[in-house]
């Protein structure tokens, strides 16, 4: 069913988080594994639904915004990094309904 495979796609985002988080305890400044990982936050925010609680959702955006910040900083030339950041950021003001949808 639907609910068993965003459970299990769930779980392989969480494990890549976790690959990415112990690629950044291993190099500080990779810039990469960084964005991914933010990437990867976002996209397990992106996978919770929406009768559920906005508070799990809006701690994986603020993660993930955090991951971007770092991320742009080591490498200012990161642009995708820049536009997804921007994606993470509205998402979050829906969630607190700080915006009007478009």
């Amino acid at each position: 069913t639907s609910d068993e495979e965003g459970r299990s796609r769930q779980r392989v985002l969480m494990l890549a988080a976790k690959r990415y988080a112990n690629a950044i305890e291993n190099n500080p400044d990779d810039y990469d594994a960084l964005y991914n990982w933010a990437l990867v936050l976002q996209e397990s925010a992106d996978n919770i639904s929406s009768d559920t609680s906005s508070s799990p959702k809006d701690a994986l955006l603020n993660e993930a915004c955090k991951k971007y910040d770092e991320a742009t900083q080591l490498n200012p030339a990161l642009h995708d990094a820049y536009y997804n950041w921007a994606i993470a950021i509205s998402d979050r003001a829906k969630l607190h309904g700080r915006t009007k949808e478009a």
